[in-house]
Parts: structure tokens; sequence; C-alpha cells
């Protein structure tokens, strides 16, 4: 059987940028989040120094001044070596700080803390962080324009991949209701055409339903006598006719029925009854269905084709849910960035 893929890979027409952190391990991601809590605790403390410092009348202060920056109790020796060096860019050792340069520097520990915080899963106290109007996603800064429009094309692509992936179970079971549907045109031209005989000694077997299901058996030029639709369970080794385009098994059947009608299907009590061999072999020539159950085989075989209709209708219907989700999030993000852009226009003829 041929396949229709409509999408099964790639970015379904978007670059996805997931929220989920940067992938810490546990120890890392606890050693992180600690840092961070001790990091804002230090923001806080030198907000309150800086707040002492105004009402005391400083221009500046050292940071090993405890008279007027108290630590946080919790705030290792070495946090503190690279908080104030690293990120807020004067040791804790050094010289007096103007308050305008501890104010940038708190700035620059709010911010610091913000990416590290945004690098944690969300579960872990991770997530998007906002710090004076910067947004903060995986340790990358966006602006609030960035952020929007990623988390819109992060919904739009999963639209994408369910879209696709709907459509390819559309076009799967239109394959299998073709395949179905020749298959039973060919249990009908069996039956029509079938000797059945009074006695009950002519049967059809699963192995044959299987071989006309996957194979061109009717192709075949009968010989000596031998003919698939009128002598039972005779038919041609699959290895000496054509191959079907859409096919179906034996064994796709029988799952369909278990799936569809259920376990007392007569398609399942075929599968118990047992294979043959291909004729003129002359083994296995009893098992198999007779006339009247072969009949109502038939048409368990209708009611499966009727199923996938079904679902079908229930695909296409999501289908056209998802279209308009799509429609409607790809109309709110262009509004949005035309809302933007003319701000920014309006804020520039202002300056």
């Amino acid at each position: 059987m041929t396949s229709i893929t409509v999408a099964n890979k790639g970015t379904y027409g978007f670059d996805v940028t997931p929220l989920t952190g940067v992938g810490f391990s546990k120890a890392d991601a606890t050693a992180v989040r600690s840092q961070v809590e001790v990091s804002l605790a230090l923001g806080d403390a030198i907000r309150n120094a800086l707040t002492v410092a105004r009402e005391s009348g400083l221009e500046a202060f050292n940071p090993a001044d405890n008279r007027v920056l108290t630590l946080p109790p919790d705030l290792s020796d070495a946090d503190r070596e690279y908080l104030f060096a690293t990120i807020m860019g004067h040791a804790y050792s050094g010289g007096p700080i103007r308050l305008d340069q501890w104010s940038q520097a708190v700035s620059r520990l709010d911010h610091w803390a913000a990416a590290a915080a945004s690098m944690l899963p969300p579960g872990a106290g991770g997530g998007t962080r906002n710090i004076g109007g910067v947004w903060y996603v995986n340790g990358q800064a966006w602006s609030l324009s960035e952020l929007f429009t990623a988390n819109r094309v992060n919904t739009l692509a999963e639209i994408d991949k369910m879209t696709a992936q709907s459509l390819n179970v559309i076009a799967a079971n239109n394959e299998m209701a073709k395949a179905l549907t020749n298959l039973m045109e060919r249990l009908f031209k069996k039956y029509n055409e079938n000797q059945w005989d009074g006695e009950g000694t002519q049967y059809v077997s699963k192995s044959w339903v299987d071989s006309v299901g996957i194979t061109d058996q009717g192709s075949a030029v009968p010989v000596g006598g031998r003919n698939v639709w009128t002598d039972g369970s005779e038919r041609y080794p699959n290895d000496l006719v054509a191959a079907l385009e859409y096919a179906v098994s034996f064994n796709q059947l029988r799952d369909l029925a278990d799936k569809y009608i259920g376990p007392n299907s007569l398609i399942a009590k075929m599968d118990g009854l047992g294979s043959t061999e291909p004729q003129p072999s002359g083994t296995g020539l009893s098992k198999g269905l007779q006339k009247e159950d072969f009949r109502a085989m038939i048409d368990e075989v209708e009611t499966i084709i009727g199923a996938f209709a079904t679902d079908n209708q229930i695909a296409q219907l999501r289908n056209e849910t998802l279209f308009n989700s799509r429609s409607n999030l790809i109309e709110g993000l262009s509004t949005f960035l035309r809302g933007q852009q003319t701000t920014g226009s309006t804020l520039s003829r202002n300056q």
C-alpha cells in the first residue's frame, strides 16, 4: 500500500522556542535556584542600604560597611565575591561606591537573577521573568514583542503539527477504506461465483481472503481448470501474482474487526478456523466459512468501511477547528505587531 505523508518532522513552518529551561541536572538546578534566591535577598539588602545612606546624607559607602549594608545571612563568601565582582562590577573589598553606581549595580543584579531563574524548568522555580521591561526566557533577553511572537509562534507550530497529524490520519484512513472497498468487491465476486454446494463442503478460508486482499489473484490465467473465484479456497501462491497497490492483509482485517465490531465477529471466527495452502496441494480444504457466514462476513467489512468514514468526518471537524484557531492566532499576532509598530512610530515622532 502506498503512503501519503503530509508532514512528520521539523517545525511545520515555524521555529519553536520551548519554554522549558536549559536542561540543568537536578543538582545544577538546585544550585542555580539557591544562587538566585540569595541574589534576590542581596538586592533587597542593597535597596535597604540605599535608603539608610540617603537618610544619613551619604553620597557613597563601602560594600563591607555593615553599618549601612547588612548582607543576607545565608550568602556564602563565594557567592558574595561572585555577585559583587562579576555581576555588579564592584569588588566587595573595594572602595566606596556612589549611590548612583549602587543603583546600577542592583539593576545588573536583578537582571542576572531574572536571566538565571529563567534557565530553570518551570517546575523548579523557573519560567519567564520580567525586569524593567526586559523579558527573560531560557536565559535570553526578549522584548515584549519578541516574547509575544514566540509564544504565538509556538502555539501555531503546535497547531500545524496537530493539523499535519490529523491529515495523515485522514490520508491513511482513505487508503485503508479504498483497500477494504476493493477487497469487498472481490469478496462479493467470490460469493456470487463460488460453486457453493448443498452438502456444505465448499469453504472460503482466511488464507484465500488474505491472498485476494494483497495480490491480484484475478489477473492469473486459470491453469488446468483451477479457478480462484469458483473453487472454494483455490488460489495461486502470492509470489506468482502481482501485489496490489491498495492492499489489506487478513491480519489487518482481523485487527479492524476487533476494534470496530468486537471479538465475536465472523472475521474472528474465520481466523480461528485456520489457514489453507494454495491448491492443488489438497490440504486444509475444509477450513473456513461456508456460504451464509461468508455473506455475513462481507457485511462486517462494509461496517468497518463505514467506521473509517465516521472517523474521517470527526478528523475533518477537528481540522476545521484547528484551521479557525490558526487563523485567529495569526490575526491576533498581526494586530499586536501592528500596534507595537504604531506605538514605536508615535514615540519616535514625539522625541
